[in-house]
């Protein structure tokens, strides 16, 4: 996320308006900004982990898979899993094979993920909104051709319910 708006500028502005003490750079280590971001939701924040290409969601998957999918059932439920993991899919220009990887079936398959692929502008904005707001953990993956879709989105806030 940080200054320059992400990879895909798809968060530009965002440093300006909340600053460092909440969004911030980290290093290429999935593993590490997924565990910290599993421990922050624990104590309650809303952390966004932004892994720029999804592919790359698999280094971290025994963290996703067996710790915060798993986190709020293994409390009885008094543990809620806020977390946000979001990053882009599919074929694009100068991606290369390693970049663009479709693995949402594959997380589907978890117990205590939602995952969320939007498919319109509409959508996106409705569904991101909803899963910033959602108490379960969601991985929200972006196509990289639907990132740069022009449509009919309204400029209020607006959610739209997972499975609708």
């Amino acid at each position: 996320i940080g200054k320059r708006g992400g990879n895909f500028r798809s968060t530009a502005g965002l440093y300006d308006l909340y600053g460092p003490v909440r969004l911030c750079d980290t290093p290429i280590s999935e593993r590490g900004f997924v565990g910290l971001g599993c421990g922050a939701a624990m104590t309650g924040t809303r952390p966004v982990i932004d892994f720029m290409f999804a592919d790359f969601v698999l280094d971290a998957v025994g963290e996703i898979v067996n710790q915060i999918a798993k986190m709020q059932y293994m409390s009885s439920g008094r543990l809620k899993m806020p977390i946000l993991l979001r990053g882009c899919i599919g074929v694009g220009h100068s991606a290369a094979t390693h970049h663009s990887g479709n693995y949402y079936p594959m997380y589907a398959h978890f117990p205590g993920l939602r995952v969320v692929v939007p498919s319109t502008p509409y959508d996106a904005k409705g569904l991101m909104i909803r899963a910033l707001n959602c108490d379960d953990p969601v991985i929200f993956l972006e196509h990289r051709e639907v990132m740069g879709l022009k449509g009919n989105v309204p400029a209020e806030d607006y959610e739209i319910e997972f499975g609708k």
